[in-house]
């Protein structure tokens, strides 16, 4: 079974990633607690994961350091970017940008929507919706 895992903290996120990814036939794991995780260590111990969906703009982090550090250690696995809709588009698009330069293989615009979701995860990770 393909494996999806989640580093997210907001609850409403997590529950429709959880949800497409399960409807799409993956195992999902949730990394939620973010302040107290050392999110590497965390990926490492749980195993390896097709896809990983993940904040741009992480607690405690910076997020596209992680994201270059998770595609150079797992170089196969897909990562799929999101950003809080109340960013203005100028610096959603920056972050988006720079997330595609180290790796990124899709992002996604909060809130999030099923259908866009399902296509993001048919795209990057071959399953059908």
């Amino acid at each position: 079974m393909s494996r999806l895992l989640i580093i997210e903290e907001d609850p409403i996120s997590v529950d429709i990633i959880e949800r497409v990814g399960a409807r799409m036939g993956y195992h999902v794991e949730v990394l939620n607690s973010l302040r107290f995780v050392d999110i590497p260590f965390e990926v490492e111990r749980l195993g390896g994961f097709d896809i990983i969906v993940s904040e741009a703009i992480l607690p405690n982090s910076n997020g596209l350091t992680l994201f270059g550090d998770l595609r150079r250690r797992w170089p196969q696995t897909k990562l799929v970017v999101t950003s809080d809709g109340s960013l203005n588009d100028q610096l959603r698009d920056e972050l988006f940008v720079a997330a595609l330069q180290v790796g990124a293989h899709c992002t996604l615009c909060k809130p999030l929507l099923d259908d866009e979701l399902s296509a993001c995860f048919s795209s990057v990770g071959g399953l059908a919706a």
